[in-house]
């Protein structure tokens, strides 16, 4: 199933919003290297989300200080969503080679990690306070 934006995504902030749609788009272009083991693309995409997962925290951070959110276990959250990005990064670069079976379990994985874990679980947190900010 490809990753796409949903409305119910949206945690009410334009500029986090708008970061998640990217690394969904990002993380869909993964999703579709994976499935058709394209590995230098793989690689490229992979330094590509990691980098804007990056500039996302940072963005998350100035806003949560903003809105006077308290950010202790979002940060945590935050950690393992990148830890588990790059766990799969090394886990497929290093295999070469996976099954079909196996590059759909790398694709769930990969939306869990940014659909479920990150924006549902974590920045959905955050909503009430950025919406705060925003009025």
């Amino acid at each position: 199933m490809p990753l796409k934006w949903k409305d119910e995504f949206s945690v009410g902030n334009s500029a986090i919003d708008t970061e998640h749609k990217v690394l969904i788009l990002i993380a869909q272009d993964i999703s579709d290297a994976i499935k058709e083991r394209k590995l230098g693309l793989l690689e490229k995409h992979f330094t590509f989300i990691e980098a804007q997962i990056q500039r996302h925290f940072l963005t998350e951070e100035r806003l949560a200080k903003a809105a006077n959110y308290d950010l202790s276990d979002h940060r945590r959250s935050q950690q393992n969503s990148l830890n588990g990005i790059l766990f799969l990064r090394n886990e497929l670069i290093g295999k070469k080679v996976w099954s079909d079976q196996a590059a759909e379990h790398y694709s769930n994985l990969l939306e869990h990690l940014l659909i479920d874990d990150h924006i549902i679980k974590t920045d959905m947190k955050m909503k009430p306070a950025l919406l705060a900010l925003e009025s």
